[in-house]
């Protein structure tokens, strides 16, 4: 009984000392994280844009050409 609440004792220490030490990388990691997904996002959003305008600007250019040729 005792060993084991010393070698759960040494393990909290341990993860403690060792989970100390990198609590900043894991923030900044998690804020590049969140950077990227954001990034992404407006990408996605300006890609669907452009997209959109882009196929827009092509059914304007065929019901043109349909009036204008008379079919």
């Amino acid at each position: 009984m005792h060993c084991i609440l010393i070698v759960l004792l040494f393990l909290l220490i341990t993860l403690s000392i060792v989970s100390g030490g990198n609590k900043e990388p894991f923030i900044e990691n998690l804020n590049v994280y969140k950077n990227c997904k954001k990034i992404v996002r407006e990408k996605r959003r300006n890609i669907e844009t452009f997209s959109k305008n882009k196929l827009d600007d092509v059914k304007y250019k065929v019901r043109r050409f349909i009036r204008q040729s008379g079919l």
